[in-house]
């Protein structure tokens, strides 16, 4: 029997890199305006239950970030957390390698401005090495060394 089998809330979780100017790849990640003890994260929420994780994924990092003209480029993979935050219900997660092709700026703050669960809350974007220490909270790391491997980053 697995995690998924017994019930979960399934989650999308964007990877958004881009490549900066010196040839490097970077991350995109965020911090909560009112709340900086959430962590550093990346885009990331629910599946609606009409949603496919590939729908999910690209409407929730909209929403969290303002960014348009988003695709993904592949599933990186799929991993199950209890997630002791929510009250201990399992989180089944997908993972994804997405792309904007749009111009990014290298820093900016978004509002929320649809959804339930996350209206009006402040997200303050930037840019991280994707070669460096991954410091993504809860969990949301996980699968960074695969996205490391499809770009050949050590």
């Amino acid at each position: 029997m697995t995690l998924t089998s017994i019930s979960s809330k399934q989650k999308a979780l964007a990877y958004i890199t881009r490549k900066a100017s010196d040839g490097t790849h970077q991350l995109l990640v965020h911090v909560h305006r009112d709340f900086p003890e959430a962590g550093i994260q990346v885009p990331a929420g629910t599946i609606e239950p009409d949603e496919t994780p590939e729908e999910g994924c690209l409407r929730e990092a909209l929403e969290e970030s303002g960014l348009k003209k988003l695709r993904i480029v592949e599933k990186l993979g799929h991993r199950e957390v209890k997630a002791w935050w929510d009250s201990g219900k399992i989180h089944s997660r997908h993972f994804f390698h997405v792309l904007c092709d749009d111009t990014m700026p290298d820093a900016w703050s978004h509002t929320v401005t649809s959804g339930t669960a996350d209206k009006d809350l402040v997200f303050n974007y930037f840019w991280v090495p994707l070669d460096g220490e991954s410091n993504l909270e809860v969990d949301q790391g996980a699968l960074i060394w695969r996205l490391r491997e499809i770009l050949g980053v050590s």
